[in-house]
């Protein structure tokens, strides 16, 4: 569910946050806006479950524009100081890392799953 943020939306989000097992928290690289709310929405969630949290900077092709307002290196410190799972900017209406993006998270939840049942032969 995408609700960017708005705050009547608060009671969706909290219902949708219950046993999440992966929270995608992005924000665009040009809305500083957006930016500060990735620790409210960090707090939200773990309020309820307790997720793998990818920290995902959107518009990575504004850089290239000079509209850039939120540096990678801003993004890169918030992962550490939340200890989110992994940090990375992308492009979702060129598709730039989105594939990726969904690849690793496909590669950590299958091995999740290997872990709790070491017989199952999944591939």
């Amino acid at each position: 569910m995408d609700t960017p943020g708005a705050d009547q939306f608060g009671n969706l989000r909290d219902h949708d946050y219950v046993n999440a097992d992966i929270c995608l928290m992005v924000y665009s690289i040009d809305k500083e806006t957006t930016f500060e709310r990735m620790k409210i929405c960090h707090g939200q969630a773990i309020d309820h479950c307790k997720p793998y949290f990818y920290l995902i900077g959107n518009k990575n092709d504004l850089d290239l524009k000079g509209l850039r307002t939120v540096s990678r290196a801003a993004g890169e410190e918030l992962l550490k100081e939340l200890k989110l799972t992994y940090f990375m900017e992308t492009n979702a209406k060129e598709t730039s890392q989105v594939d990726e993006l969904f690849e690793m998270i496909k590669e950590k939840i299958v091995s999740d799953i290997k872990k709790k049942f070491p017989d199952n032969k999944m591939k």
